[in-house]
C-alpha cells in the first residue's frame, strides 16, 4: 500500500511559511521551557536569542505511515550529523496509546520510505546499509553494494534484512500483500557503460537518448518466501524512467508515472505517460491518454476499485510553470478517468488526496490559510465535501491517515507557533480526542516567537493582494523600526499559515532584532486559482514588483516602518525579485520613491539569455514567462535581465549560491558579481558553496549562509539590532584570547550583577526586592547542555535563602557543598522550573575537565609554582593558619566565576566557553548510575588543590566542594 500521507507543500525550494494571530506557545516548545503537563508551572525559564544554529540543529519528521492496526506510526527523522556535515534519515516507531517513540535504526545509513505490510507484522524500507546477505533472482544480480536497498524489519524482533542487491539500488518500495513486495529500481549497467567505466571514462552525452533508454527504472516484484528468502520477478520491460506508483489494496494492479524523455522536464514537448498495470498479466492499460498535462500522483480508494490522481491542471494542458491542482477518480475495471467536482475554484494547496473510508481528505488552497476538507462518496457517484474541524483543523499542515481505521496522525502549526505533532480521531468531518506526540522538539522551543498579522491591500491591476508581517519581537513604543523583506520563490509558490523557518528564511531571527518581516504573495503565486497563478505568463516582473512596492507602502501606512531602512532578502525567484528591486524598478513600478538599503540574493537569475541554455529547465521557464526563446523575444530579454541595468544598483549586495545548482545556473552569480564589482557603485560580497545543488544540503554550509546574511544586514541596515558577534566580526580574532573572552562576556546572562538567568517567582521566599533571582545559564557542548560556571553564591541563594552572600560575592562558586545538598538542588531546580536538571556524569565532565587550559585557579596560581605534594602539604597548613579554619569557604581564594581562561568547544560558528573546570571548585558528578551519592564524585582541580601532575583522581578538600549543572533535552 502506499504511504497515506499529505505535507502542505508550497511548490518552491525553500518554503516560505506564513500565519496570523497573537504567538502561542505550543506544548512542547512550554514543555521545554518548564511549562508543560497538568502541574501548575512555578517558574518559566528565559527565552533564549535565535541564532543562525537553530535553524540548521532541527530534526524533522518525514515520511509517516499508520499500521493497519492503529497503534503504531513508523517515520523517518532527519536528524543533523555533524560529522556528517548532513541530516541523515533515521527510521523511528511511535506507539500511539503509550505516546512513546523509539528508533527502529542506527548507524551511519540512510533510512527512507518505511510502509508496514497488511498485517502490520513487516516494516519495509529504503537504506544505504551493506546489503551482503541479500539474496536475487531473475533480473537482479546478487552481491554486495553500497546503493540503496530494500530492507524488511520483523516487528516481533531482529535486525533488519536487505531482500534486494541491485547492482545500481532501488528507488521505491511498496506492499503488496503480507510476503510480496513491488520495488523500483534501474536495471543492472550496460556493457557500454562498464567498458566507459573501466576505462574511468567520465564523459558525459548531454540528454543521451539511448542512455536514457539504458537508464530505465522498473517495477520488480519481490516476493518472500516462509524464511523470509526472496525471490525476484520483472513486471515491466519499458525503456522510460518510471517516477511515482501505488499498489493497490489487493496487490493486483499499480498505477505508474513515467518520464519518456531526457528533456521532459526542459521543454515539455515529450510528455510523461500514466498506466495501470495488471500485476499477474503484465498488461499495461495508458491513463489519461488525451492530456498532455498528466497527475503528478496516485492513490487508492480503500476497497481498491478506484484510483484517485492529482496534479497541475494549466489552461494550455501541457505546460508545466503554474495553472492549478486538480483530483480526479479512475475506474479500475474499466481505467476511465473523470474530474471530481471538488466545489473549490481555487484547486488543491498540493496535488495529491489522503484516501480514508469512503473516500479522501485533501488540503484545499485558500491563500495564506489553506483548509482541509473530507471528501465522501454517494451511493449515487457523486462527492460530498465536509470541512474538516477540531482544535487543530485550521492550522493542519502534514496529514496521515488509514482506510479502515479512525485514526490519524497529523502536524498542526502557524507562522507564530512551531506547533505539534498529533493523534486523533476521525470521525465523519471531525477530529477528536487530539492527543500531542512528542516525537520531535519543535523548533523555536525556547525561542522568542514573533506576532504574525495577514495583510490584505490592493496590488497591480487592482487585484487584492495577501501578505503575512512579522512584528519585531522587542519593538519599543513609537519608534519606526527597519523592515526586511523576505520573498518566496516559484513564481508558482507562496507563503502560507505556517511555522517554516529554516535557514532560507530565518524570520524570527531578525523579527527578534527588532525589524518588520514582510512575506507578499505576489501575482504568479500557488493557492488563489488558476488566473491568479498564469497571469504573468509572459510578463514577468510587470505585476509581481508592483505588489511587492505596495506591500511595503501597505504596512508603512499602518506600522512605525522606517522606509529610509528597507532590505530585500530571497532564494531562487525570491533572489530574482529582490535584485529587480534594486536594479529595475523604474521600469516595472514607475513613480516609486522606495530605496533598498541592503540585498541579499541566494541562487537569482540575472541574464535570461544565458540562463535559457544553462538551465536545467530554461526552456520552459523562458518560454512561459519571458514570452519566447532569445531570439524571437530579444527586447524581452534585455529589458528584463537586470545585467544590462546594472548601472543603476547601489544597493549592498550579498550574493550566494550553490556551485552545483543547475536550477539557476551558478554562473548567473559569478555574472551579477562581475557586473556589480567593475561598476563599483554597489558594496558586494559573492559567497559560493562548492558542490551544492540549489537547495542547500551541508550544515556547514546552511550555517554559513545565514551567518553571511546576519552580517551583511546587521552591516547595512540601519537600525537593526546587532548580534553580540558574527563571522565576520570574529574572523579575524582567535578564539579563547583575552579580546574573545572579553566580547563573549557581554553576551553572559545576568540578573543584575549577577551571573544566570532570571527566574521570575512570587512563590519564592527571598527578599522582596530581589524577584529576579539567578540561575545556571547553560551552553550547548556536543549535545550536553551544560552549565557555563559553577554554581555561584547568588544562584544556590535562590536555593537557600538564608545563604549569605556579601556585596560583590555574587557571582563566587558556592563551597562546602555535600552531594545531598547538590542533588537537593538539581531536584529544585526542576521543580521550580519545569525543566529536567541533573549533575554530570563523570564521562562527561571529566573529558572537559582534562582539557581544561592552563592558568586555572589552583593552588599553583596562589604559589606561584607547581608545589610538589610535600610543598602544597606546607602550603596549605601556612594558609589555615593565617586565614583560618574556615578558609576554603571563604573567597580568600576563590575568584569570580570565568574570571579564568576558557574552554572553548563546539563547531566554528557556534563556538561556546565554559570556565572553570580545572580550578576554583571542585565539582561534584555522578557515574551515570541514577544518582546515587555513593556513587559521587567530586573532580577537577580546585583553589586548595596543587595541580599535581602525578595523580590523575584527586579528593578536593570538603570545603572546596562545589557543582555545576546540567538541563536535560529530549533525545532524538
Amino acid at each position: 500500500m502506499a504511504v497515506r500521507w499529505l505535507h502542505l507543500f508550497c511548490r518552491t525550494a525553500l518554503v516560505a511559511a506564513c500565519s496570523c494571530g497573537a504567538p502561542k506557545l505550543p506544548v512542547a516548545a512550554a514543555r521545554a521551557q518548564g511549562m508543560g503537563g497538568d502541574e501548575a508551572p512555578a517558574k518559566v525559564l528565559p527565552l533564549a536569542s535565535w541564532r543562525a544554529q537553530d535553524f540548521v540543529d532541527d530534526s524533522r519528521v518525514d515520511a509517516l505511515e499508520l499500521a493497519p492496526d492503529g497503534m503504531n506510526v513508523v517515520f523517518t527523522k532527519l536528524v543533523p550529523d555533524t560529522k556528517r556535515d548532513l541530516r541523515v534519515s533515521r527510521l523511528w516507531l511511535a506507539d500511539l496509546a503509550m505516546r512513546q517513540q523509539r528508533p527502529l535504526t542506527s548507524g551511519a545509513f540512510e533510512e527512507h520510505a518505511p510502509c508496514f505490510n497488511e498485517d502490520g507484522k513487516r516494516i519495509a524500507f529504503l537504506s544505504t546499509r551493506p546489503a551482503a546477505d541479500a539474496s536475487s533472482q531473475g533480473s537482479v544480480q546478487a552481491g554486495a553494494t553500497a546503493r540503496q536497498q530494500v530492507f524488511v524489519l520483523r516487528m516481533d524482533g531482529g535486525e533488519p534484512f536487505a531482500v534486494t542487491a541491485l547492482p545500481e539500488g532501488a528507488v521505491g518500495v511498496q506492499w503488496a500483500s503480507k510476503n510480496r513486495l513491488i520495488v523500483a529500481a534501474r536495471e543492472r549497467l550496460t556493457q557500454a557503460e562498464l567498458a566507459q567505466r573501466d576505462a574511468q571514462d567520465r564523459s558525459v552525452v548531454v540528454e543521451d537518448p539511448v542512455g536514457f533508454a539504458a537508464a530505465a527504472v522498473r517495477l520488480f516484484e519481490v516476493t518472500l518466501a516462509a524464511d523470509d528468502a526472496p525471490s525476484v520477478r520483472r513486471l515491466t520491460t519499458n525503456v522510460d524512467t518510471i517516477t511515482t506508483f501505488a499498489v493497490a489494496p489487493d496487490g493486483d494492479a499499480i498505477a505508474a508515472l513515467a518520464s519518456r524523455s531526457p528533456q521532459e522536464e526542459i521543454d515539455g514537448r515529450v510528455p510523461p505517460r500514466a498506466f495501470l498495470l495488471d500485476v499477474a498479466s503484465g498488461q499495461e492499460r495508458e491513463l489519461f491518454a488525451t492530456r498532455r498535462s498528466k497527475p503528478s500522483s496516485f492513490a487508492w480508494s480503500a476497497e481498491g476499485d478506484y484510483l484517485y490522481a492529482a496534479g497541475n491542471s494549466p489552461t494550455v494542458d501541457g505546460e508545466q510553470m503554474a495553472g492549478v491542482a486538480l483530483a480526479w477518480e479512475i475506474e479500475r475495471a474499466n481505467a476511465v478517468e473523470r474530474p471530481i467536482e471538488l466545489g473549490w475554484e481555487r484547486g488543491l494547496q498540493d496535488a495529491h488526496v489522503v484516501p480514508v473510508s469512503g473516500g479522501f481528505v485533501a488540503a484545499l488552497a485558500d491563500g495564506v490559510a489553506p483548509k482541509f476538507a473530507r471528501f465522501t462518496r454517494g451511493s449515487d457517484g457523486g462527492w460530498s465535501k465536509a470541512w474538516l474541524t477540531g482544535t487543530d483543523a485550521a492550522r493542519l499542515f502534514e496529514f496521515a491517515a488509514r482506510p479502515g481505521i479512525d485514526t490519524v496522525v497529523y502536524h498542526a502549526s502557524s507562522a507564530a507557533d512551531p506547533g505539534r505533532w498529533c493523534t486523533a480521531g476521525l470521525i465523519e468531518a471531525e477530529l477528536r480526542d487530539e492527543r500531542e506526540l512528542e516525537i520531535v522538539v519543535p523548533m523555536g522551543a525556547g525561542r522568542p516567537l514573533a506576532k504574525v498579522e495577514t495583510l490584505r491591500f490592493a496590488g497591480a491591476n487592482g487585484d487584492e493582494i495577501e501578505a503575512l508581517l512579522w512584528h519585531p519581537i522587542a519593538a519599543e513604543e513609537g519608534r519606526k523600526r527597519p523592515l526586511l523583506l523576505m520573498t518566496h520563490g516559484g513564481p508558482y509558490g507562496l507563503d502560507v499559515d505556517r511555522f517554516t523557518d529554516r535557514w532560507g528564511y530565518a524570520r524570527h531571527l531578525f523579527a527578534e532584532r527588532g525589524c518588520y518581516v514582510l512575506a507578499v504573495n505576489y501575482h504568479g503565486s500557488a493557492g488563489y486559482g488558476r488566473a491568479f497563478a498564469e497571469s504573468i505568463k509572459g510578463r514577468f516582473y510587470e505585476f509581481e514588483l508592483i505588489d511587492l512596492v505596495k506591500g511595503i507602502e501597505h504596512v508603512a501606512a499602518h506600522h512605525p516602518v522606517d522606509l529610509e531602512a528597507l532590505g530585500c532578502l530571497g532564494w531562487s525567484n525570491g533572489a530574482i525579485l529582490s535584485i529587480a528591486l534594486t536594479a529595475m524598478l523604474p521600469d516595472f513600478a514607475p513613480g516609486s520613491k522606495l530605496d533598498f538599503k541592503v540585498c541579499v540574493a541566494g541562487a537569482g537569475d540575472v541574464n535570461w539569455t544565458s540562463d535559457y541554455g544553462n538551465c536545467r529547465f530554461g526552456p520552459a521557464f523562458d518560454d512561459y514567462y519571458l514570452g519566447g526563446p532569445p531570439w524571437r523575444a530579444r527586447d524581452a530579454y534585455l529589458a528584463k535581465s537586470p545585467l544590462f541595468h546594472a548601472e543603476r544598483v547601489t544597493t549592498p549586495t550579498l550574493i550566494l549560491f550553490g556551485g552545483a545548482d543547475t536550477s539557476v545556473p551558478t554562473s548567473q552569480g559569478h555574472e551579477w558579481y562581475r557586473a556589480l564589482q567593475q561598476i563599483g557603485r554597489a558594496p558586494v560580497r559573492f559567497v559560493l558553496f562548492p558542490e551544492e545543488p540549489h537547495s542547500l544540503q551541508r550544515l556547514s554550509s546552511q550555517r554559513r549562509k545565514l551567518e553571511e546574511e546576519i552580517a551583511w544586514v546587521e552591516r547595512y541596515l540601519p537600525g537593526l539590532a546587532k548580534e553580540a558577534t558574527t563571522s565576520a566580526a570574529t574572523s579575524a580574532m582567535r578564539e579563547g584570547s583575552p579580546l574573545w573572552s572579553a566580547i563573549e562576556a557581554e553576551a553572559f546572562a545576568r540578573v543584575g550583577d549577577a551571573f544566570g538567568e532570571p527566574l521570575q517567582s512570587a512563590r519564592m521566599n527571598w527578599p522582596t526586592k530581589e524577584r529576579a533571582a539567578p540561575i545556571p545559564e547553560v551552553v550547548d557542548v556536543d549535545g550536553l547542555a551544560i552549565g557555563r560556571f559553577e554554581v555561584t553564591r547568588a544562584q544556590w541563594r535562590a536555593f537557600r535563602t538564608d545563604t549569605e552572600v556579601a556585596a560583590g560575592d555574587e557571582n563566587l562558586p558556592i563551597a562546602g557543598v555535600s552531594i545531598t545538598d547538590a542533588l537537593a538542588y538539581v531536584e529544585w531546580l526542576s521543580r521550580v522550573t519545569g525543566a529536567r536538571w541533573r549533575l554530570p556524569r563523570i564521562d562527561e565532565l571529566e573529558p572537559l575537565v582534562a582539557a581544561a587550559p592552563a592558568g586555572e585557579n589552583t593552588l599553583d596560581r596562589w604559589a606561584g609554582y607547581a608545589p610538589s605534594p610535600e610543598e602544597a602539604a606546607l602550603l596549605l597548613e601556612r594558609a589555615v593558619q593565617e586565614l583560618g579554619e574556615r578558609a576554603p569557604r571563604t573567597s580568600a581564594l576563590l575568584w569570580s566565576v570565568g574570571s579564568g581562561p576558557p574552554l572553548v568547544r563546539g563547531p566554528p560558528g557556534r563556538r561556546v566557553a565554559l570556565y572553570d573546570l580545572g580550578g576554583n571548585v571542585a565539582e561534584w558528578a555522578l557515574d551515570g548510575d541514577g544518582g546515587r551519592e555513593e556513587k559521587a564524585r567530586a573532580i577537577g582541580g580546585c583553589a586548595w588543590q596543587a595541580s599535581d601532575p602525578g595523580h590523575t583522581v584527586r579528593t578536593a578538600p570538603h570545603g572546596v566542594t562545589g557543582l555545576r549543572v546540567v538541563r536535560e533535552t529530549t533525545k532524538e
